[in-house]
């Protein structure tokens, strides 16, 4: 396990709050090489703003799909190459999402577009005809940033 999250988690298990929740409201573990991101993480169940950018991701982290309070989720520049259509997205409070620099060709029905307010799409292998289809799936006010690797 990589010593940051190593130290995260020690840190972690030395708090004893008296609410019974740990307040870390923002984890960024950018550019450390990661392939993984250890499941201990759901444990900071308060976390708002995540940023696993620029590792070697090859899979979608999904236990960030259950974590109510989360708001900003950024998974760019990673090998990410789908994302599973059967997983349930429980993050009522998402509102950013940045998947950019990933070589995935689809977003899955199941994200949360309604309620998006920031969408990264840039320099993925999205067709024009799926970004066009995740278009008509977010709400008006959403800002999507496109440009993709594939234009057919």
């Amino acid at each position: 396990m990589n010593r940051t999250i190593v130290k995260a988690l020690e840190a972690i298990e030395q708090y004893d709050p008296t609410d019974g929740k740990l307040d870390l409201s923002w984890l960024y573990l950018t550019d450390e090489d990661f392939k993984v991101i250890e499941p201990e993480i759901a444990k900071l169940e308060m976390l708002v703003d995540v940023n696993v950018s620029a590792n070697r991701l090859q899979t979608f982290p999904y236990l960030f799909c259950t974590m109510p309070v989360l708001v900003r989720l950024n998974v760019g520049n990673n090998s990410i190459t789908s994302i599973d259509n059967e997983t349930p997205w429980d993050v009522p409070n998402l509102a950013q999402l940045v998947v950019a620099g990933n070589p995935m060709n689809t977003l899955p029905s199941t994200v949360p577009f309604e309620q998006l307010e920031f969408l990264d799409i840039w320099d993925t292998e999205m067709s024009s005809k799926e970004i066009i289809r995740i278009g008509k799936l977010v709400s008006y006010n959403c800002v999507i940033l496109t440009g993709t690797t594939s234009y057919t």
